[in-house]
């Protein structure tokens, strides 16, 4: 009896009356109305109609349903990606603010020559430091589409121009040291020449900071023109 008393009052909260009319509407109209229609062929025919009739207003809601759906669903996947991106920016944000990126930094603004910092194997590292989160991390990810060159550049534009001045001769540096184990019969015009040019040819931050530029030349255009010119 108990049991029995539950499954009563189950039904009878508020939240179900609704849908248990629905069902006992839906069992009626296909158990009865068939029973009185179908006596004749035009009872077959009556019940054709109303059929007919009730499957073209069904489709008639459904439409504009799965259109809301969609549209919503749409909404809800930009509003995931722009959290994602902002996100994403946040994380960089919390990067750059550490105090051992700051302490790079700071070494990367204040050396005098590059053989200060390659001499010196904690200040090399501080080096590889830092080109690893401006090239492979903030210039990559705007390159690649990841996050949006107009957010990070609002956020980390002046940083980015004033940290590859700085680790440009750095870089160079640091590659002519490998072309010379790599081709020890070559001179040093040939060697610094390569090395210039595998840096401001392959690292992300250089491509980033050439397209910049050349933004700031063609009348101070908007942000967006950096995705143009990804594009092309």
């Amino acid at each position: 009896m108990e049991r029995r008393k539950d499954f009563f009052d189950l039904l009878l909260k508020p939240d179900w009356i609704v849908p248990c009319l629905i069902v006992v509407f839906a069992i009626l109209f296909l158990v009865i109305l068939p029973y009185l229609l179908i006596h004749s062929d035009s009872g077959w025919a009556k019940l054709s109609a109303i059929s007919t009739y009730f499957y073209a207003i069904i489709m008639l809601f459904t439409f504009p349903v799965i259109a809301a759906t969609a549209f919503f669903a749409l909404r809800q996947l930009l509003e995931i990606t722009k959290n994602r991106k902002l996100g994403i920016v946040f994380e960089l944000s919390k990067i750059q603010s550490t105090k051992e990126m700051y302490q790079a930094l700071r070494t990367v603004h204040e050396y005098s020559t590059p053989e200060e910092i390659l001499s010196d194997p904690e200040k090399d590292f501080q080096r590889r430091m830092v080109s690893d989160f401006w090239n492979n991390m903030v210039a990559w990810a705007v390159l690649e589409g990841i996050v949006e060159p107009e957010v990070i550049r609002s956020r980390f534009e002046q940083a980015m121009k004033d940290v590859w001045v700085r680790l440009r001769p750095l870089e160079i540096a640091k590659r002519i040291e490998i072309e010379r184990r790599d081709h020890p019969d070559w001179d040093d015009e040939r060697i610094y020449s390569l090395a210039e040019d595998h840096v401001d040819r392959v690292l992300p931050l250089a491509k980033l900071y050439r397209i910049m530029n050349e933004e700031a030349v063609t009348d101070n255009k908007r942000p967006t023109q950096i995705q143009r010119n990804l594009t092309v």
